[in-house]
């Protein structure tokens, strides 16, 4: 009988450790490669980014204007859209995995686990980079696919505990 629940034990540690392991990886795979943009979003990013780089690029301003002009219209930008914008050097995120994409000029966006998104699009040729953090209003609310993976999680375990017991009965 002891030697009955000492393998019960192990099989069910062992199980709840390479399930989860493994329905991890398959949630890590699903958020990697749910990076889908909304339709208006990669026009809007665009945008703005012509916007910040005709008023960093421009020949008639010094650059104490421009500095000042950037940082009023971000401002603005920032308070009218509830979007937080900044403008940021390339350098700031050089040695990332991502700041080779942001070089390239891509669209790049980041979903933090509480919901919260960054994006980051480079400014033109230059070095500077359009950073905007936009905050969902439910980032605390888990997702139907957690409770699935959930699901998923405990009725396997569950299978292994019947798989391990059915020949006992």
């Amino acid at each position: 009988m002891t030697r009955a629940f000492i393998s019960l034990y192990f099989i069910i540690v062992l199980s709840v450790i390479f399930v989860g392991w493994g329905l991890d990886r398959v949630w890590q795979l699903y958020i990697i490669m749910d990076d889908v943009k909304t339709p208006y979003e990669v026009p809007f990013y665009q945008a703005l980014e012509i916007t910040v780089s005709n008023i960093v690029e421009n020949k008639e301003m010094t650059e104490t204007q421009k500095s000042v002009f950037l940082k009023r219209f971000l401002e603005d930008f920032s308070s009218t859209l509830d979007i937080e914008v900044d403008v940021i050097s390339i350098d700031d995120i050089a040695g990332s995995s991502i700041s080779d994409d942001i070089d390239m000029g891509q669209l790049i966006s980041i979903v933090q686990e509480d919901g919260d998104k960054s994006v980051y699009k480079r400014i033109g040729k230059t070095r500077l980079v359009l950073q905007a953090n936009s905050f969902t209003p439910t980032a605390n609310v888990p997702s139907r696919l957690y409770y699935i993976f959930i699901v998923i999680f405990y009725s396997l375990i569950a299978l292994v505990v019947y798989f391990w017991l059915w020949p006992l009965t």
